[in-house]
């Protein structure tokens, strides 16, 4: 049984949250998302061990998203980092992340449904660690779809040039400027999420490069 689950119920905020952001409250608690003082616990896998950033949710402060002091920004992979991954969609923050894995597990089973996602902790995760751990992984196609904003797009061309070096192909999926992940979700409606987030990763094939 998940932390969430086992300890405490989802606050009002946190499940406020999670419905703006399209996060399926069960999915979340499967993946040992937990709470505390108004804030999202991510634990965060590493090669040595792993640690936790804390979300704030009531906007104060002067990061939202903060860590133990001194150690290294990590991807955050919601299903645990795995050994093996030949396909993976990219996305920027743990939210998107959990989007995309509630999207996929509305509906009914897809090709899609075992997809690992991994999280980027920012776009000011250095581009060289992205392309080392895709490499770990043994990855053969990525998916990007990092907000659509000039530093989502900014990191994805620099990832896809460096990935064409290593032989990993990469696709982009197409969202609304200014948007992310997480805000075209939550503009659908929760039966039609599963079917457009098939159709995104179709589309997103079809361009890859």
């Amino acid at each position: 049984m998940s932390v969430a689950t086992a300890r405490q119920p989802w606050s009002s905020s946190v499940l406020n949250y999670f419905a703006s952001h399209a996060i399926s409250p069960r999915l979340a608690a499967n993946l040992g998302v937990a709470e505390r003082d108004r804030s999202l616990i991510f634990t965060v896998a590493t090669e040595t061990g792993s640690f936790r950033r804390t979300r704030r949710l009531n906007g104060c402060g002067p990061a939202k998203v903060l860590q133990p002091r001194g150690q290294s920004l990590e991807l955050w992979w919601p299903r645990w980092r795995p050994e093996l991954a030949r396909t993976v969609l990219v996305v920027e923050g743990e939210s998107d992340a959990l989007a995309a894995a509630s999207a996929l597990e509305a509906g009914p089973p897809t090709p899609f449904d075992e997809l690992p996602i991994a999280a980027l902790p920012g776009c000011g995760f250095p581009v060289r660690r992205l392309v080392e751990e895709l490499v770990r992984v043994e990855c053969r196609f990525a998916y990007f779809a990092l907000d659509a904003d000039e530093a989502g797009r900014k990191f994805t061309r620099s990832a896809c040039r460096a990935l064409d070096f290593t032989g990993i192909h990469t696709a982009v999926l197409s969202l609304p400027e200014g948007a992310d992940l997480a805000d075209v979700a939550a503009a659908k409606a929760p039966d039609d999420r599963a079917a457009w987030m098939v159709e995104l990763l179709l589309a997103g094939e079809g361009g890859a490069r």
